[in-house]
């Protein structure tokens, strides 16, 4: 897999190409958004799996899927806007809105939110590791 990005003499980036060579050799993980996403919704699921039934008990104008499918929504946001450092440790927390949601130090959980800032620094480390930049 490479990328090239087109950057104009102010430093902004005017675009961005990738691919891959020799796709008929690519061994890895898959990386493009939808399994990253699908990846999240999995995790995001078990990281809640304890705390479901208080949370589909608290749900009023939607479904504990459509909750999922919100928070999905959310790290999507952040996964399009982020341009940040590639280590946990260089980051402000990420952390996206479960309402319902009971404070879980442990699990990394506030008062209706829930802090993705690890699994979401471990996915742009996944993929920054399977880049080839030219």
């Amino acid at each position: 897999m490479y990328v090239r990005e087109v950057v104009s003499a102010d430093g902004s980036i005017l675009g961005i190409s990738y691919g891959c060579p020799d796709a008929n050799n690519i061994v890895g993980d898959f990386c493009g958004s939808s399994y990253v996403n699908s990846r999240f919704r999995d995790r995001t699921k078990m990281r809640l799996k304890d705390d479901e039934q208080h949370l589909r008990q608290t749900l009023t104008t939607q479904s504990y899927e459509d909750l999922i499918d919100n928070l999905v929504d959310q790290f999507e946001g952040y996964k399009r806007a982020y341009s940040g450092p590639a280590t946990v440790e260089d980051n402000e927390p990420i952390y996206i809105d479960v309402p319902g949601l009971k404070e879980n130090a442990s699990k990394g959980f506030r008062l209706g939110s829930m802090e993705v800032t690890r699994y979401f620094i471990q996915i742009f480390q996944s993929i920054q590791s399977k880049l080839i930049r030219y």
